[in-house]
């Protein structure tokens, strides 16, 4: 048996730069107040919520979400995590082909996280960075696509498997 495990997190520079960018500029209002014996009960309840509500979504983005794929016996599993609801499930039986591509990102699919594609022939995307991932047909028509920075990897145990599937089917 066979496993492929790979976990990427948000974690380039432009990006940082970017989530700390709209948090200052989000919390700048808030912070430029020079009266503070002036503001009234609810609007400092808001600004506090808005500077709450900014920062928790910049901390989450930088530090918890991850996408994570697995590769196994019972197919491919993928999903950005901790986000609510199960990792997405394929099991061999539901796959036509599964394979490691390179692709454009934001011609593809407009750009990196999960993303629908602008062409219903490509199907959605979860992706983190770069522009190498393992593309999923299923039986069904549907596609998929998901990031990889492990390209040897991946290929290594899509063909162990595929290829195994292919042996015992004769």
């Amino acid at each position: 048996m066979r496993v492929f495990v790979e976990t990427q997190k948000f974690n380039q520079t432009w990006l940082r730069v970017l989530l700390i960018s709209v948090g200052l500029v989000t919390l700048w209002p808030a912070l430029s107040l020079t009266e503070w014996d002036h503001v009234d009960t609810s609007s400092l309840i808001i600004i506090s919520s808005c500077i709450a509500l900014t920062l928790g979504m910049v901390v989450y983005l930088l530090v918890l979400l991850r996408l994570e794929t697995r590769i196994d016996e019972h197919g491919i599993s993928y999903g950005f995590e901790p986000l609510p609801g199960k990792m997405n499930r394929k099991s061999w039986d539901e796959i036509e082909s599964l394979y490691v591509r390179e692709y454009s990102p934001i011609g593809e699919y407009g750009g990196w996280g999960y993303r629908l594609s602008f062409s219903k022939s490509t199907g959605r995307a979860y992706n983190v960075s770069g522009n190498l991932g393992i593309q999923i047909e299923l039986k069904n028509g549907k596609r998929v696509l998901v990031g990889t920075r492990k390209k040897e990897e991946a290929e290594a145990v899509i063909n162990y498997y595929t290829k195994k599937d292919q042996n015992e089917a004769y």
